[in-house]
């Protein structure tokens, strides 16, 4: 059902709805990562990474970057991970409502 959502929006998604479209992705990775499909849910970060960037919207990076340097870490790639974890705390100041 997500999956048929995501592929919905992407499909008939304007300019102005980038924002919610990016908390589908952001959303949706969680939901992989508590499934422990890391390596699905980094695709779908990346996913919403290209999004922020081509949209210039930044609000939602550190969040993103945040999970990608958890599924780096679950997925046993330490030194990556915590190179991904300092640079979401750099990120912080674009999220006004960040969760770390």
């Amino acid at each position: 059902m997500v999956t048929f959502l995501i592929s919905y929006i992407n499909d008939y998604c304007y300019d102005r709805d980038h924002i919610l479209l990016t908390q589908l992705y952001y959303l949706y990775a969680s939901i992989l990562m508590n499934e422990k499909d890391y390596k699905k849910a980094l695709s779908i970060i990346t996913l919403g990474e290209k999004l922020i960037v081509n949209h210039c919207n930044f609000s939602l990076l550190s969040n993103f970057t945040y999970s990608k340097g958890n599924c780096y870490e679950q997925l046993g790639f330490h030194k990556k991970s915590l190179k991904l974890y300092a640079r979401a705390l750099s990120l912080r100041h674009y999220n006004k409502e960040d969760k770390l």
